[in-house]
């Protein structure tokens, strides 16, 4: 066995820290950018089965409400209407405009959560008016402190990765195919 090789007889251990890692939050730049990122790995087998198979939708249903991501593919309109008022101000005629459009990129509507149910889709900007999350100002429509205290709460949820998303689609209008990016 060949004899010390030059080394120092006693070498410390490497140190590796793992802090940075440890606080590491991997859908983080996802929700900046408007993604709505889903935590594929929180789910178990069984669950990715249950998505795999198609066959059990209120099986799934459940699934998204247990991990709180079930808003970012039945976004509730009324939750929706509040993060584009807060996004960008815009006119109610124009909110409603811009709330009629998620069906048609992927995201159908779930039900209202903040204002009574059986209303009419061209009711909501009013029934939010009348419960004090929005006032209509100069520029369009803005937040009340009740709004937002109401839009506080949302944001610690992943819903703001779709409202993100849709606040940008507000601004710019990408026309963009998956298939494009996936072929070689």
């Amino acid at each position: 066995m060949p004899e010390n090789l030059g080394l120092p007889k006693e070498v410390d251990p490497p140190v590796v820290r793992f802090g940075s890692l440890v606080a590491l939050d991997p859908a983080e730049l996802d929700r900046q950018m408007g993604i709505c990122s889903v935590p594929l790995y929180e789910f178990s087998i069984g669950e990715a089965e249950v998505f795999h198979a198609g066959s059990d939708v209120e099986r799934a249903r459940e699934i998204l409400k247990a991990r709180d991501i079930f808003q970012y593919f039945f976004p509730a309109p009324d939750h929706l209407a509040l993060g584009l008022i807060e996004k960008n101000h815009l006119s109610p005629s124009a909110l409603v405009e811009w709330l009629r459009r998620p069906p048609d990129i992927g995201h159908p509507f779930g039900p209202l959560e903040l204002i009574d149910r059986n209303l009419q889709f061209n009711e909501i900007v009013d029934a939010l008016k009348d419960r004090g999350f929005s006032v209509e100002g100069e520029v369009g429509l803005e937040l009340t402190d009740s709004g937002q205290i109401s839009r506080a709460t949302v944001k610690f949820k992943p819903r703001e990765g779709f409202l993100s998303k849709l606040s940008n689609v507000v601004s710019i209008n990408i026309d963009l195919n998956l298939k494009d990016l996936l072929t070689p």
